[in-house]
């Protein structure tokens, strides 16, 4: 027959490796959770550059659609061209703008550029080489970081 002491100490075990079982459960269940969350924040991430991507492409058709109309011979003036695009646009088409500003008066560095127009490194890095391929902007590439200038074309833009 099981004393009473028996029997509490058969209860505590009971109750310890109930305890046990429930910790390693949670420990389970939290790195499965962390393992998914930090899947989902990757896939995130992913899509969002591809995203960031197309709209710069996107703003970049819209800016160079921009400097076709500015040789129309309408002679339509910068603000008027920008007020044709949807905000979104104008935002970009904007900041494409205020950039070949900056450059028109001296040559400077992209983190000269992102300090001037407060956008994030990232977006600064995307807009100066979109601008260097298209040849609104040439780059020195004997310094590092790159200093930028306008180009006669870029300079056609202002």
């Amino acid at each position: 027959m099981i004393d009473f002491n028996q029997l509490i100490l058969l209860f505590m075990m009971l109750a310890i490796t109930m305890i046990i079982i429930l910790i390693i459960i949670n420990h389970l269940i939290h790195k499965n959770i962390t393992k998914i969350r930090n899947d989902i924040f990757s896939k995130l991430e992913f899509y969002e550059q591809k995203l960031l991507d197309l709209d710069m492409q996107f703003n970049l058709l819209n800016f160079q659609n921009t400097e076709l109309q500015v040789f129309n011979p309408k002679k339509q003036t910068t603000h008027a061209i920008l007020t044709q695009h949807s905000n979104s646009n104008l935002i970009e088409n904007t900041t494409l703008l205020e950039i070949l500003g900056l450059l028109n008066d001296k040559s400077l560095t992209s983190r000269d550029i992102q300090k001037a127009i407060k956008k994030t490194r990232e977006h600064v890095a995307r807009l100066m080489k979109n601008l260097y391929e298209n040849g609104y902007v040439n780059r020195n590439t004997k310094s590092r970081p790159f200093n930028y200038f306008i180009t006669k074309k870029g300079k056609q833009v202002l």
